[in-house]
């Protein structure tokens, strides 16, 4: 499409919020993490959560997948189990001290499975979406693929470790994230046509109602010619004249 496209992006949030929506929506698909949940065992109600969870956190990271949900998952509980062992030990010593991990307490639906990596073998039964890793020493950030900037929605946090109150807040906000997609598409049927539609959706969000509507009808007209087989080059023409 010639002329000059403005580039707009979903909202911009930092690695910290978005690790905080990860959290809230895992902590409402119990069948993830609860083991008296009654479809625990279920492996495809289990695989329909962890989509519906890429699903919503693809507004924000549209290349997030499993494998980055796994990495993400393994390395939240890892850390929360060490601080609860940590913070257990200065209590056995009769040192009461705060936790020092910013989403301890957001954490804390989650029980810890064992307070031991040497009974490892006991997680050998549990469904492959659980994610506990007690094989390293010390938890290790997941890798994040690099995207394109214009597809980059996590800005850099930079912010202490410190979590303050106005942040508690205004994380409490995502407990009201609805899973918008009850009927989930499977990952490896999300080519690169959805992802583009996708985009474009995130993109016409941005905006506001009026340049909507001139969107929307643009598009539409282009598909149109499109499907006549029309199009060429120099079909559209933006704003020519200005």
């Amino acid at each position: 499409m010639a002329g000059h496209m403005h580039e707009n992006v979903l909202e911009v949030i930092s690695e910290r919020k978005f690790t905080a929506i990860l959290i809230t929506l895992y902590r409402k698909s119990p069948v993830l993490w609860n083991t008296n949940s009654k479809y625990y065992l279920n492996k495809k109600a289990r695989r329909n959560a962890v989509q519906r969870i890429i699903n919503v956190l693809r507004r924000y990271k549209p290349n997030f997948d499993e494998e980055m949900y796994k990495k993400k998952i393994n390395t939240l509980r890892t850390n929360y189990n060490k601080e609860t062992r940590k913070l257990e030990r200065m209590k056995q010593s009769g040192v009461d001290v705060e936790p020092s991990l910013w989403y301890y307490d957001k954490f804390s639906f989650i029980k810890e499975l064992d307070t031991e990596c040497e009974e490892t073998d006991q997680y050998t039964d549990f469904p492959e979406e659980t994610y506990i890793d007690c094989s390293s020493p010390e938890p290790t950030p997941p890798k994040i693929p690099k995207i394109k900037e214009e597809t980059n929605l996590i800005k850099p946090d930079s912010s202490p470790q410190s979590y303050s109150q106005e942040e508690e807040e205004e994380d409490n906000n995502y407990d009201s994230i609805p899973y918008e997609y009850d009927t989930v598409m499977p990952l490896e049927q999300m080519d690169s046509y959805t992802h583009w539609g996708l985009s474009c959706a995130a993109d016409l969000k941005n905006m506001d109602k009026v340049q909507q509507i001139y969107a929307k009808r643009m598009i539409a007209e282009i598909i149109m010619e499109g499907q006549l087989g029309k199009l060429h080059r120099n079909s559209v023409k933006i704003n020519v004249d200005e």
